[in-house]
């Protein structure tokens, strides 16, 4: 296999690069540039990093050639079914699976809210963790629903907490 992208070398030698890596998982080779009037996206090879980041930097290129907005994705709130890791430094993009249920929370785990004294949100939906980790794994995008975002400077977020659920734009 290839150890390094060699992708920016040649956009660098027929245009410009803007950027070249992104702290997001999956997916943090991404390159984005220009060659003259042209937009050039490329993409991580890995197929989980690459449907998560084409959906981020690659949709709001397409809708504005298009002519249309890049409106911000569906969600839907749910309750966390487990924790989700990430790490303080980058962007993650939990991909879940969601189902009617009791807000998420198994026997013996704490509720987020609770110290809030909120139980407003005890019905909504879970959302389960496909998977962790693993941008070669398909199989978390094909049963996820959507992702979770946890943002920067957050490492990770507790099972039973409130979140929105970004839900892809095409469902079959």
């Amino acid at each position: 296999g290839l150890e390094r992208d060699l992708l920016p070398e040649v956009v660098a030698g027929i245009g410009e690069v803007l950027v070249h890596g992104v702290a997001l998982k999956p997916g943090h080779p991404v390159c984005l540039g220009r060659a003259e009037d042209t937009p050039v996206v490329s993409l991580p090879g890995y197929p989980v990093a690459c449907i998560v980041n084409a959906a981020q930097f690659l949709r709001p290129i397409q809708k504005q050639i298009g002519g249309t907005t890049a409106d911000p994705f569906p969600t839907r709130r749910a309750r966390l079914a487990r924790k989700v890791p990430s790490e303080p430094s980058t962007r993650t993009f939990a991909r879940v699976s969601i189902e009617d249920g009791d807000g998420g929370l198994s026997p013996g785990e704490s509720d987020a809210n609770a110290a809030d004294g909120e139980d407003a949100d005890a019905d909504l939906p879970v959302a389960t963790p496909t998977r962790a980790s693993g941008s070669g794994i398909l199989s978390s995008v094909a049963l996820a629903d959507g992702w979770v975002v946890v943002p920067e400077p957050r490492e990770g977020i507790e099972a039973g907490a409130t979140v929105d659920v970004q839900l892809w734009e095409v469902t079959p």
